[in-house]
């Protein structure tokens, strides 16, 4: 409700994720269950224009039950400082909060191949892949790397090599949400022209107490999904940027128009997730 809304804003910090490539501001409320992001102007725009048709949406998810992974927008502000540039903020939920006394990963997945790799070479993730993510880590290389902060965010190949190529089991009842939440979600987003969005995965670490091959392995413990960052339009600007990246790098670029930005993220999505037995 407001009252345990403003009780949860009235005190926040700044934060800096690792691996994105925004470097928009993030801030997370005291209690660590909202987080406030830097918008860019086309972004607050597209937001108010569209506002009455995210709100129809919402009302479907909350009160009709439809199924979505849609990390909605709870609110939105402007900061405009005497003698500085303005700046706009949105607030939504904290994907990570129910995990924040569990060791997880974190990863942001766009549907994308092996290009789309976070080069880090952490103390978690030399842990999880070996260092080069092919052998097992030396453990007086790994005592020699700093603790991996816990916001730092990996992308679909290291998730794949996480995974060891294999897809995150889900219960039967679970993953049928989430493809039914995955498709309603991207028909909406394409229909609005939205491109660009993420599916936020938290995953629980698997206890390193199991055994090997023992069914707790299998799969983490806990996993939460979201989609994240779902403002961005499709407009004339993005069109050019499609054209120039395909032509100088002559590879798959990340923002395609909406109606085949849609397709690879369902069609992607589809082979990380499966149910379990």
């Amino acid at each position: 409700d407001d009252l345990n809304f403003a009780r949860s804003m009235f005190k926040c910090r700044s934060i800096s994720p690792e691996g994105g490539k925004s470097k928009a501001a993030f801030l997370v409320s005291h209690d660590e269950r909202f987080l406030i992001k830097e918008v860019k102007t086309k972004e607050m725009t597209a937001l108010k224009k569209q506002y009455q048709d995210i709100l129809w949406y919402a009302d479907k998810v909350l009160f009709d039950k439809l199924p979505s992974l849609l990390t909605m927008v709870v609110c939105s502000f402007k900061v405009s400082p005497p003698n500085g540039k303005s700046q706009y903020f949105v607030i939504q939920r904290n994907l990570r909060f129910d995990m924040l006394t569990m060791q997880h990963s974190i990863f942001d997945l766009k549907g994308l191949g092996k290009d789309r790799r976070a080069a880090t070479k952490t103390k978690h993730e030399r842990e999880m892949l070996g260092v080069d993510g092919l052998r097992d880590p030396d453990p007086h290389e790994l005592e020699q790397e700093e603790e991996e902060p816990k916001t730092t965010v990996l992308w679909d190949q290291n998730f794949r090599e996480w995974a060891g190529g294999r897809p995150l089991c889900l219960l039967p009842n679970d993953l049928k949400y989430v493809e039914a939440a995955v498709w309603n979600d991207t028909l909406f987003l394409q229909n609005k022209l939205f491109v660009d969005y993420s599916l936020l995965c938290v995953v629980e670490q698997r206890s390193s107490s199991c055994s090997s091959g023992s069914k707790a392995q299998e799969r983490p413990r806990g996993v939460c999904l979201g989609i994240i960052d779902f403002l961005r339009s499709y407009n004339m600007g993005e069109k050019v940027e499609n054209k120039v990246k395909t032509f100088v790098n002559n590879k798959e670029v990340t923002v395609q128009q909406p109606d085949v930005y849609a397709h690879r993220f369902r069609s992607t999505m589809g082979t990380f997730f499966v149910a379990s037995l």
